[in-house]
C-alpha cells in the first residue's frame, strides 16, 4: 500500500518512540526492581551477621528479637526461634541439608511472611556444635515493584507510540503544508499558462529554496518551450517557401509542356531545373534539422580517433574549389581526438559561410593553444555580422536582413539559417565553445572554434 509521507513520518516517528520509551521504561524498570532486590538483601544480611553472632554464643534474646529468626541443628532441630518455638523449621531437609554446606538464599512462600518471603542462611559454630541460622523477610514490596514494572512496560510504549504519533502527524502536516501548497499550485499550471509562478514562501528555508528552484525550472521550460515553438514556425516558414517554389515550379512545366512547342518545352526544362534546386534545398534543411534533432535528443555518436586539423583544413579548403574568393590555411600540426566526420562538418559549414560573405579573400587560421588546446579561426574579408545579431549569430534560422554578401542581397538566402547552428552543436558535442566576432585578421567576419585535444 502506498502511504503518504505525512503518514510514513507519522509512523515511523510512532515507533520510534515506542521503542526508545519501551527501552527507556525497562532500564528504569530494571534499576528500581534492583534497587529494591539490593535493600532486602542488605537488611537481611545484616541481620543474619547478627543473628549469627549472637548464636554462637547462645545469647538467646538477641534471636527472640529478630522479627524473623531461626537456630537449627543439623539434624532439624530447632534450637532457638524469634516465635519462641510456635513453628517448626522453616528451612527444608534439602535446604537445611544445602545450607550445611555454603550459604543460600531461598525465595518461596513461609509461613508467617507470606506468599513472597526470602530466606537467607549461614552455617555457625554454637556451644552445641554446628548449626544452621535462618534469617527471613517479607519480598511483598519487591514482588509488586516488579509488577508495576511490567504493568509500566505494557502500557507505556503505545501509549507513547499514540500520542507521539498524533504528535508527529500534527506537526508533519504543518511543516508539510507549504511543501502541499506548492503542489497544488503547481498541478493547476498547465502548458497554455507557462508565464505563472509559484508562490514563494516568506523566510530563508528549505520551503522557499524549493518554491525559488521550481519558478527557475518553470522559467527554463518557458523559455525551452518558447525556443522550440520558435523553431517549429521557423522550420515551418522555411519548408512552406520552397515546397511552394516547387510546386508553382512543377504547375508551371505542366502548363508548358501542354503547349507541345518549342517554347513550352523549354520553359519546362527551366521550371523542373529550378524545382530540382529547390528540392536540393529542401534535402539539405531536412538533413540538418535531423543533425541537429539528434543533437538534442543526445542520440549523435561521436567516433573520435586521432585527427590532424591541419589535414582537415586543407581537405576542406581543396574542396571548396580555387575560385573567388581565394581562400587561404595558416596552420599547425595540432593533433586531436575527435570525430573527423563532424569537424569537417563544422569546417565546411564555416567555410562555405565565410566564402558566401568574403568580398576577395578567406583565411583558414589552426594553431596549439597551450598544452590541451586548439583553436580553429575563419575569418573573411567581407561586411561581417550585423552588430545586433553577434552574439545571436548560432540561433537556428537566424539570418542578416541586410548586406552580409556580395551585390546587397539577403544573408543565407541559399542556405538554410542552420549552418552556424549546427556548427555550435557538433562544437559543444566535443566539449568546446564557439564564438563569432568581427575585425582583424581580415576586417570582416571572424568565427573562432576551441576545441580540447584530449
Amino acid at each position: 500500500m502506498r502511504l503518504s509521507l505525512r503518514v510514513r513520518l507519522a509512523l515511523a516517528f510512532a515507533v520510534g518512540a515506542a521503542i526508545v520509551v519501551a527501552i527507556g521504561v525497562a532500564v528504569v524498570s530494571s534499576v528500581l526492581t534492583r534497587s529494591v532486590d539490593d535493600a532486602i538483601d542488605g537488611e537481611l544480611r545484616s541481620r543474619l551477621a547478627d543473628v549469627s553472632a549472637a548464636a554462637a554464643v547462645r545469647a538467646d534474646a538477641v534471636v527472640h528479637a529478630d522479627q524473623f529468626a531461626q537456630v537449627v541443628a543439623a539434624d532439624g532441630t530447632v534450637l532457638i526461634d524469634s516465635s519462641f518455638g510456635a513453628r517448626g523449621p522453616v528451612l527444608s531437609g534439602e535446604e537445611l541439608t544445602r545450607a550445611l554446606i555454603e550459604p543460600g538464599r531461598v525465595d518461596r512462600a513461609v509461613d508467617g511472611l507470606g506468599p513472597h518471603a526470602r530466606l537467607e542462611s549461614r552455617l555457625v559454630e554454637t556451644p552445641t556444635g554446628p548449626a544452621v541460622v535462618v534469617v527471613g523477610s517479607d519480598a511483598e514490596t519487591l514482588s509488586r515493584a516488579r509488577a508495576r514494572a511490567r504493568l509500566v512496560m505494557y502500557l507505556a510504549p503505545p501509549i507513547a507510540a499514540l500520542a507521539l504519533g498524533a504528535a508527529a502527524w500534527v506537526l508533519v502536516g504543518a511543516a508539510l503544508r507549504p511543501v502541499t501548497e506548492l503542489a497544488d499550485e503547481a498541478a493547476r499550471l498547465s502548458m497554455s499558462r507557462l508565464g505563472r509562478r509559484l508562490p514563494v514562501p516568506t523566510g530563508d528555508h528549505e520551503v522557499a529554496s524549493l518554491a525559488n528552484s521550481l519558478n527557475s525550472l518553470l522559467a527554463g521550460v518557458e523559455s525551452a518551450v518558447a525556443t522550440e515553438r520558435q523553431f517549429l514556425d521557423d522550420a515551418s516558414h522555411e519548408l512552406r517557401t520552397p515546397l511552394t517554389v516547387v510546386r508553382g515550379e512543377v504547375e508551371l512545366a505542366q502548363l508548358a509542356l501542354a503547349e507541345r512547342s518549342e517554347v513550352g518545352i523549354e520553359q519546362a526544362r527551366h521550371s523542373i531545373d529550378a524545382a530540382v534546386r529547390d528540392a536540393e534545398r529542401l534535402t539539405a534543411l531536412a538533413e540538418d534539422l535531423l543533425v541537429l534533432a539528434r543533437l538534442d535528443r543526445g542520440e549523435l555518436r561521436l567516433r573520435r580517433h586521432a585527427v590532424n586539423l591541419r589535414h582537415l583544413a586543407e581537405d576542406v579548403v581543396a574542396r571548396a574549389g580555387t575560385e573567388r574568393p581565394g581562400t587561404t590555411v595558416v596552420a599547425d600540426d595540432v593533433l586531436i581526438n575527435a570525430d573527423r566526420q563532424r569537424l569537417e562538418q563544422v569546417l565546411d559549414n564555416l567555410v562555405a559561410n565565410a566564402r558566401t560573405h568574403a568580398r576577395g579573400r578567406v583565411r583558414v587560421t589552426v594553431v596549439a593553444e597551450g598544452a590541451d588546446g586548439a583553436r580553429v579561426e575563419v575569418a573573411d574579408d567581407g561586411p561581417g555580422f550585423p552588430e545586433h545579431l553577434v552574439d545571436a549569430a548560432f540561433d537556428r534560422f537566424r539570418r542578416a536582413d541586410h548586406a552580409r554578401g556580395r551585390g546587397g542581397r539577403r544573408v543565407g538566402t541559399e542556405g538554410t539559417g542552420l549552418g552556424l547552428a549546427i556548427v555550435a552543436a557538433l562544437v559543444a558535442a566535443h566539449d568546446g565553445s564557439v564564438a563569432a566576432t568581427n575585425g582583424p585578421p581580415l576586417g570582416g567576419a571572424v568565427v573562432t572554434v576551441r576545441l580540447p585535444t584530449g
